[in-house]
This record gives C-alpha cells, structure tokens and sequence, in this order.
C-alpha cells in the first residue's frame, strides 16, 4: 500500500512539473498569434530606391484621398547614407508635399534624419511604451490589408503628445501596412517593394 501511495505521490508531482514547465514555455515572448517570428528585424522596413508605397489616407474631419510614398535616392547627410522618401497627395506626378530621409542600422533600428540632426524613430527590439522612437505593443499576429494578407507583423506605439497616440502595423519584407492616430487612419492598398508587388 506504502509502495503505491509513493508511486502515485511521485506521478502527480511529474505531472505538475510537466504542467508548470509547459505553461513557463508557453507564456514566453509577447506574441499574439502563431505566426513565424521574424529573426532579422531589418525586414519590417525594407528600403530600395524606386520603392512604392500607395495608400488610402481617412483624416479624421475631410474625405478620403491616397497618399504616395517613393523612395527616390540616397543621400549623404553629414557623411551618414540615408534614403529619400517623397510623399505625394492623390498623383505621384505632381508636386510632392513633404520628403523625409531615413536609415536603418545593421539590427533593424530606424533612424530618421530631422532638422539638423539624426533622430531615432522606431525601435523594433523593444516592449513597452514611449514618446520616440516608437516601440513595440505587439508582435507576431495576422493583419490583412487591400494589399494583401501578412503573418508575423509588429504593431509600434508612438506617443505624439499627450492626447494623441499612434499606432503603426509593419508586415516584414513591406513596411508599414496600416497606422491609426487620432487624426487619422492609413491603409496599404498598393506597393512595389524591391522586385515584387502587392497585392
């Protein structure tokens, strides 16, 4: 009777181990789906030059419109390679409204260069919450756009002032896929990213 009280103590405490072992395994990481995660953080922001990005941009108290961002060249901003981005409103032949330049590091990280200085802007390694650079709330989930369907994205948080939070969808190998603020919302519809196009 001693032996078998012993070898079902000893069966419900490997039980419990495996349970508890298990459940540290699978509460690991900070991912919402089970999607692949992506191991080369560069991927979130893929930059070629003659990339295009279409998208469908809601303001908040105005009508639709689409907005246009093309990669257009690198350019040296004091001796640091950035590329040039122009953003276009309705047709990319006509005048563009704004042009900002950026650059990525070896890991991914995204710097942009404003006014006179280089400003780190989104922060692909990092959980939590800040002003800039933007960081991570989520990662590794589904999201589905007019440009297609996409696995293993990461969502990046942006405090733009105390009112006013951004948040931003990357799909690895694309960019940005979709980004809501208060003000307003915008969707990939269309881009030609290196060879490929989507959708």
């Amino acid at each position: 009777m001693k032996k078998t009280a012993c070898s079902a103590a000893s069966w419900f405490i490997t039980l419990l181990m495996a349970t508890i072992i298990g459940s540290l395994f699978s509460c690991t990481g900070a991912t919402d789906d089970q999607t692949t995660p992506v191991k080369d953080f560069s991927a979130y922001f893929p930059m070629y030059v003659g990339d295009s990005l279409v998208y469908k941009y809601s303001p908040r108290d105005s009508s639709d419109s689409l907005f246009y961002w093309l990669c257009t060249s690198t350019v040296f901003k004091k001796n640091t390679q950035y590329y040039q981005y122009e953003v276009h409103n309705h047709f990319p032949n006509l005048p563009h409204i704004d042009t900002f330049w950026v650059r990525k590091t070896s890991d991914g990280d995204v710097y942009m260069f404003s006014g006179d200085s280089d400003e780190f802007w989104i922060d692909f390694h990092t959980l939590g919450y800040g002003g800039v650079p933007g960081k991570v709330s989520k990662k590794y989930f589904s999201s589905s756009v007019p440009a297609g369907s996409f696995d293993s994205c990461i969502a990046i948080r942006t405090f733009l002032n105390v009112e006013n939070i951004l948040e931003a969808t990357y799909a690895p190998n694309i960019g940005m896929i979709h980004s809501l603020s208060r003000d307003n919302e915008q969707t990939l519809i269309y881009a030609r990213i290196g060879n490929r196009v989507y959708p």
